[in-house]
């Protein structure tokens, strides 16, 4: 009768066993379609509770089962206490760290819903408890996914006026896991059980206590902030200025560069965002101290985020004995530089000995 009683725990049978009165924890506003979402775990909640009171014998198996499901909680329980901290913190989030931590533990809830589905015919005075856990799993698993989703969302300019609405059903849906889950521990702590078992982990994914609804706005004003970290941004920078033949440190800590009559220089150009750069330019400007000036550019192809590339710019003349400043501009528009760098450098008249190892350089 238990494995027939847990097999009919389907929406469908619900809505016809279950007043629509009956709810779980309401406050959902008393829209009907936040109250629907709450009809099966309101309803389980009962049938899970009624399936223990019909369980009167323990099986020997039933304390290796719970400690099973304790070890699945304790690594959800880490997946949690992450996506807890990440969320206080949300004003300096950036959206690598969001979907890490929100693919990290969705990935978690998902191996151990594998886990307990693998119960489904287990014993009955631990049935409840496995119940209650995989619906705060389902619960946890919607409520992280959509928080993320609209929270890039909102970083991203979605012009969506009820994205305040759907944050507000996320983070009621990943409430609705963390109280589910404690019904999981009280019908652990209640089962009828032949030995002793270790007592379930906390499992929490939102503070204690956490404001809703004024959470949601202030999460939702902190994605649509300009400069949000959420966002999708290019961010392209100068990571190395190289020169042939190769410029080193002497004793005084200034570069020196082998008596040369040419100078090449190389330029890596980094996009350390996490969007794909638009086309940008790179201009190199070699001014003399006698006034005389250099000026070159060359385009930079579109960069995927994290990618990198080496730009190499034709021979530029240079005079043994002279010094020079190397201005490198990484240009968005005319005008409009992203990143720069300036290098003040001397052509030896002589052979250099290269001082860079005992100076550290």
């Amino acid at each position: 009768s238990r494995r027939i009683l847990r097999r009919r725990i389907r929406w469908a049978d619900v809505r016809l066993a279950v007043p629509e009165s009956v709810q779980l924890i309401h406050d959902r506003f008393g829209r009907s379609r936040r109250r629907r979402r709450w009809l099966l775990p309101t309803a389980v909640v009962f049938v899970v509770i009624a399936a223990i009171g019909l369980s009167q014998v323990a099986t020997p198996s039933s304390p290796l089962i719970a400690e099973d499901v304790r070890s699945r909680a304790m690594e959800v329980s880490r997946r949690a206490d992450g996506f807890r901290d990440m969320l206080v913190r949300m004003g300096s989030v950036d959206r690598v760290e969001l979907t890490t931590v929100t693919d990290e533990a969705l990935t978690r809830i998902s191996s151990v819903r594998t886990f307990l589905a693998g119960f489904e015919d287990g014993p009955g005075e631990i049935a409840g408890v496995v119940v209650l856990f995989d619906l705060a799993l389902s619960s946890w698993a919607e409520g992280t996914q959509g928080l993320a989703e609209h929270l890039l969302a909102a970083a991203d300019g979605d012009p969506s006026l009820g994205l305040s609405d759907l944050i507000i059903d996320d983070l009621l849906e990943i409430r609705a896991g963390d109280r589910l889950y404690q019904r999981a521990v009280i019908a652990l702590a209640a089962a009828d059980i032949t030995q002793p078992v270790s007592p379930m982990p906390e499992v929490r994914f939102l503070p204690e206590g956490y404001p809703i609804v004024p959470g949601a706005r202030t999460l939702l004003a902190q994605a649509q902030v300009e400069g949000s970290p959420l966002a999708l941004n290019a961010s392209l920078i100068l990571e190395q200025v190289t020169t042939v033949p190769e410029w080193v440190l002497d004793t005084e800590g200034s570069l020196v560069l082998d008596a040369s009559e040419e100078l090449v220089v190389r330029v890596i150009v980094t996009n350390s965002g996490n969007a794909a750069s638009d086309p940008m330019t790179l201009v190199i400007e070699v001014v003399g101290g006698d006034g005389s000036a250099q000026t070159t550019s060359l385009p930079v192809a579109v960069l995927a985020a994290g990618a990198k590339t080496t730009v190499t710019f034709d021979p530029l003349a240079v005079t043994p004995g002279r010094s020079y400043s190397l201005v490198v501009r990484l240009e968005l528009a005319p005008g409009l530089v992203a990143d720069s760098r300036t290098l003040l450098f001397r052509v030896n008249e002589g052979t250099v000995v290269n001082t860079s190892t005992t100076e550290g350089g």
